[in-house]
């Protein structure tokens, strides 16, 4: 829609729609066994128990309770293996069928429950995973070797459905009885991301170099059709991939990003987008992850395995700057910064989703890195708000780059023989990498020793790259190895 040309929207969506294809796969897991359990309170609550009855072939018939984790439940009339016989029933298990069964007709209560039919044949259960994408509007994915069997075997409890056809004893105790449903198969997880299959945009690539369309301003259609240009109305697209719920609008707006890069158009984070975010990154302690925003760029969740949601548990929430607490509940606190030299002075961050800390108290006065409390397995909703209570949101500023290399650049190459034939330049006017980015990596090298050295001096690095076109990265790597000597 931000290219203004709906023709062009019109065959982006219509290969959404009509060319896409998911391929599915359906993993059959018919190793289920099902057997009869009881639901009782033996005196630690109530739990799922499986009888086991003792071969009378090889001595008198006795029984015994296990537990769903296989533990034997040992009582004081029972032997050290748990079994007891008919004649004479564990008081405790009397207790339980109190009002059902009397004590002497829980023996013969036990044989039926044992002797149930229980159907396992009626179904198989299959579970979805996907194959592969093909005709994507930006790109292929492959899922082999995404997939794995993990954990123990998966068991489930449901009542017993009682019929007329049971016998009385069965219909009198029938809400002690469960069915025990176990998969052997444990369950299928996705382990690892897809892998890309062909040249990503290729597909897109191809509608934008190869055709014109009318463009639509607002006012009319324009008069001639001409090629597709996002230089003036790609940030536009990046507000609203923004604004839409969910990690899909994640996965479209890094490969909007992507697109955009082969045409040579750059995004950067407005100012107050990037003093947001630092505020943001401050927030777990000693964080090393990316913190990924979602629909109106407040929620931020971990960047995590798909395996798991949620931050770890027990990560340490801090204050990220210096102000006062105006507001705390058992998950929640909002902050008011108070710093006067500060631009987000008098704005108010809101942090929640967390396990906030009994000393914690409104009026409280925090510093950089106060404690909070610590991390629930959730996401965290963090919003930004200014002095006047609207929501800080992201913005950008597009840059569209240039492949000409500036004369005093191309002279310093050539006089630096090091350098090989390797361009390490990036164009002017079109940064590589943000100032937050680079002080990321800048704070990561060297387990963090120094990189804390380099951050300090991201700012000259940054400005490298716009004044001379060099990859701040290269020039880090060479200060480094210089002044090692």
């Amino acid at each position: 829609l931000s290219s203004l040309a709906p023709d062009f929207a019109l065959e982006v969506a219509q290969r959404g729609t009509y060319d896409t294809q998911v391929e599915m796969g359906l993993v059959s897991n018919d190793k289920i066994t099902n057997n009869p359990a009881l639901y009782l309170d033996l005196g630690e609550g109530k739990q799922y128990y499986k009888i086991e009855i003792s071969d009378p072939m090889i001595g008198s018939k006795k029984y015994r309770l296990i537990k769903s984790d296989e533990n034997n439940v040992v009582f004081d009339e029972t032997d050290s293996d748990g079994y007891f016989e008919p004649s004479n029933i564990p008081q405790k298990l009397v207790d339980s069928f109190s009002g059902k069964l009397e004590a002497s007709e829980i023996a013969t209560f036990f044989d039926e429950v044992n002797d149930l039919d229980i159907e396992t044949n009626e179904f198989t259960k299959f579970v979805p995973i996907i194959l592969d994408v093909k005709n994507h509007w930006y790109q292929d994915l492959d899922f082999k070797d995404c997939y794995e069997y993990t954990g123990t075997s998966d068991t489930n409890y449901m009542k017993y459905n009682i019929s007329s056809n049971d016998s009385e004893m069965l219909q009198k105790a029938a809400d002690t009885i469960y069915v025990e449903e176990t998969s052997a198969n444990g369950s299928i997880k996705q382990i690892a991301e897809p892998k890309v299959v062909g040249e990503p945009g290729e597909w897109i690539k191809g509608l934008i170099d190869n055709n014109k369309y009318y463009k639509y301003d607002g006012t009319g259609k324009s008069d001639k059709k001409s090629k597709i240009n996002f230089a003036d109305t790609a940030v536009d697209a990046i507000a609203m991939l923004e604004q839409i719920q969910g990690e899909d609008s994640q996965d479209i707006i890094r490969m909007f990003k992507e697109l955009m890069a082969s045409y040579n158009i750059y995004f950067e984070e407005a100012q107050g987008t990037e003093m947001k975010k630092d505020l943001f990154s401050k927030v777990i302690k000693n964080y090393s992850g990316t913190l990924l925003a979602d629909g109106d760029d407040c929620v931020y969740k971990a960047n995590i395995p798909p395996t798991q949601k949620g931050f770890d548990e027990d990560l340490v929430v801090q204050a990220p700057a210096k102000g006062k607490i105006t507001y705390k509940t058992e998950d929640s606190v909002c902050i008011e910064f108070t710093e006067k030299n500060k631009d987000y002075y008098k704005y108010t961050i809101f942090i929640s989703g967390f396990k906030v800390n009994d000393d914690v108290h409104t009026g409280q006065t925090v510093k950089e890195g106060t404690e909070l409390g610590k991390t629930i397995r959730q996401d965290l909703k963090l919003v930004l708000r200014d002095e006047n209570g609207a929501i800080v949101k992201n913005e950008y500023k597009a840059t569209v780059g240039n492949n000409d290399i500036d004369q005093e650049s191309q002279e310093q190459s050539e006089e630096d023989e090091n350098v090989g034939k390797k361009d390490v330049r990036v164009p002017k006017r079109n940064p590589k990498y943000t100032k937050k980015e680079i002080k990321e990596i800048f704070e990561k090298y060297g387990n963090g020793r120094v990189g804390q050295n380099l951050k300090q001096h991201a700012e000259d690095f940054y400005k490298l790259q716009e004044k001379y076109g060099v990859d701040p990265l290269f020039a880090a790597a060479v200060t480094i190895i210089e002044q090692s000597a």
